[in-house]
């Protein structure tokens, strides 16, 4: 992977369903050439080969259709990052930019990768790309049964309820058979294996959870405490300006994420004495039960973080590292 110092080359790239635009910069942020290509193997291949491994990609993340260039790049060596759409479009408009094409979006990220130099995400071994694809497949099921469970409670025609109770049958069969891919995956891979099964010695943290945290947050264990909680969505944000003083508030960050460690403070609260003492003295000084959930689930991220980074299970010591 190539450095700051040694980059030459920086790309912005623009990600569409059937193509991508590419906008390259020199080490000087003069443009140097633009280019349309295919989203395939081949020609993204060639483009990699066009860029070279002194290169630094920006790509924007739009629905999973990134997930190829960004591969194919990474593979060819070059130093690659997935932006958040909602930060370049702001960053755009911090630079007067308010007109929107896919041409101009591939110049706004060529340019802020040329400004910013953007950290290159966590590359996934392809163990860890299956268990994320399984992971996220399964969810979408269990969202797909949750709303069919929502039309049955209402639903008063009987045909129609026999439909949709045949649906909720058909999805809990091919949610069973997921999960059951996701655990041969994970005993497959002995890394994966003994990180899923570190994560399940804290409290409240169950398969589900851990198995969510393997998928969507790989950078567990690798950023410092404000890092992590920012990417998990968990960090209390200051809001203040002059005089006024706002409510601090959580905002951005993966949901999915945040929605297992929610899930996994519930749980926590109920079996661990620390942490129920914790959520109580929350609730006494007024907070919300989800506000109060939430500041858990931070706490619990910053132990998790800790205790993947030094490859040790949970034990008592580790909640003076949340508070």
């Amino acid at each position: 992977m190539a450095t700051n110092d040694s980059i030459e080359i920086y790309a912005g790239i623009d990600v569409g369903k059937d193509y991508v635009d590419v906008c390259v910069l020199n080490a000087a942020g003069q443009h140097l050439w633009s280019q349309r290509v295919r989203r395939q193997s081949v020609a993204l291949e060639k483009l990699a080969a066009k860029l070279g491994p002194q290169s630094c990609a920006v790509l924007e993340a739009t629905g999973g259709l990134e997930a190829l260039p960004a591969a194919v790049l990474e593979t060819a060596g070059i130093r690659t990052t997935v932006e958040n759409p909602a930060k370049m479009r702001h960053y755009a408009l911090s630079h007067g930019l308010l007109e929107k094409t896919d041409r101009l979006d591939a110049g706004v990220l060529a340019k802020y990768a040329h400004e910013r130099r953007p950290r290159p995400r966590r590359r996934r071994d392809a163990p860890q790309q299956a268990v994320a694809k399984l992971v996220t497949r399964r969810h979408q099921l269990v969202k797909l049964r949750a709303s069919e469970r929502t039309r049955l409670g209402w639903e008063s025609d009987s045909f129609c309820r026999r439909s949709i109770g045949k649906v909720i049958d058909s999805l809990s069969e091919l949610i069973e058979a997921c999960e059951e891919q996701i655990r041969k995956q994970v005993q497959a891979s002995p890394e994966l294996l003994a990180r899923a099964e570190l994560l399940q010695t804290a409290p409240g943290v169950g398969e589900w959870t851990a198995y969510a945290l393997l998928a969507w947050l790989p950078e567990l264990g690798e950023c410092n405490r404000g890092e992590i909680a920012k990417l998990a969505g968990v960090a209390p944000l200051v809001r203040q300006s002059g005089q006024w003083r706002g409510k601090m508030m959580i905002q951005g960050g993966r949901a999915r994420v945040r929605a297992a460690l929610y899930m996994s403070a519930m749980g926590t609260v109920r079996r661990d004495g620390y942490w129920y003492d914790f959520y109580l003295r929350l609730l006494t000084r007024g907070k919300e039960k989800k506000v109060a959930l939430i500041a858990v689930a931070h706490k619990l991220l910053l132990v998790l973080n800790q205790m993947v980074a030094r490859g040790c299970p949970w034990d008592g010591s580790y909640r003076r590292i949340a508070a």
